[in-house]
């Protein structure tokens, strides 16, 4: 399949992401997460009772809106979370993973890509978030970490964050 240009004369291939609608099972969900450490410290959130991993620690953030910008997402998480605010310095790295049978798709397969911003706290007050995806928030020192049950991404995150660490697989 082929796609006349109406600004240009030649012909270029389709874009199927564009004009083929997904009918498909299977789920892709983007995301955008907070990394933001403070010297051998780094801040996690606590997965609450309405998550699949209920307990399990993971970077500040989620969702992103429709039509929201991923950095405003990130910074939107932040403050949701952990009462904190910040100032993005920059993409720390991105997160992909295929859950097989996900109970948040509905057992369908779900494809996760999570952006990971490398954040600089400014303000604000650590605080719990209430009644959303969070239970808690806290600073987890490095040594800490192995002992910990982290999700994938909190994983990747804390990985990301002190390269070498020996963090145990995940488990669930």
């Amino acid at each position: 399949m082929t796609f006349k240009s109406a600004a240009a004369s030649t012909d270029r291939p389709a874009d199927p992401a564009v004009e083929e609608p997904y009918y498909g099972p299977n789920l892709t969900r983007i995301g955008s997460y907070a990394l933001c450490v403070d010297g051998d410290r780094i801040l996690l959130a606590r997965l609450a009772a309405i998550e699949v991993d209920v307990g399990a620690w993971t970077m500040p953030g989620g969702g992103i809106g429709f039509g929201e910008h991923p950095d405003a997402a990130c910074l939107r998480e932040l403050a949701e979370e952990t009462g904190l605010s910040g100032e993005i310095e920059g993409v720390a790295g991105i997160f992909s993973h295929v859950y097989d049978e996900s109970r948040f798709a509905k057992g369908a397969d779900l494809h996760f890509l999570g952006i990971l911003y490398r954040v600089r706290v400014t303000g604000g007050a650590l605080r719990d978030e209430r009644d959303g995806s969070t239970d808690m928030a806290a600073w987890i020192a490095r040594d800490e970490l192995p002992t910990i049950r982290l999700v994938e991404l909190g994983r990747f995150g804390c990985q990301v964050a002190f390269p070498g660490i020996d963090l145990p697989p995940v488990s669930r």
